[in-house]
């Protein structure tokens, strides 16, 4: 199993569309939802009922609010967790690096100390 499979078993990158995924639910697995985390100046959209209808997260968005975890679901929580985690962190860790590889804690610590 894939790395990211095992950290977020329910988030599906959707092919050619770095900001889009499926999200399937907690509670069905045979349902799954598409969330878009580019919508409302990166706070994200899910197509969820509760994000649709039942946080007002949308009106509010809508409405001028800033973005915040207070206005995104699990869903959309957890797309952003996988980008985050899966393709943003490790490739800034690698640049950061300069070498294109991504260093455990362990590896820094010992590149400080020169061993």
């Amino acid at each position: 199993m894939r790395p990211e499979r095992q950290r977020f078993p329910f988030v599906t990158p959707i092919n050619g569309e770095l900001l889009r995924f499926h999200v399937r639910s907690r509670t069905d697995s045979r349902v799954s939802y598409v969330v878009d985390l580019g919508a409302f100046d990166f706070n994200g959209r899910c197509d969820c009922d509760d994000y649709v209808k039942g946080r007002k997260a949308m009106k509010l968005l809508r409405a001028g609010a800033e973005p915040s975890d207070s206005l995104r679901c699990w869903h959309l929580r957890q797309a952003r967790n996988y980008l985050l985690d899966m393709e943003v962190l490790p490739k800034l860790a690698a640049r950061i690096n300069g070498n294109g590889k991504h260093h455990t804690r362990e590896q820094r610590a010992a590149l400080r100390e020169g061993t």
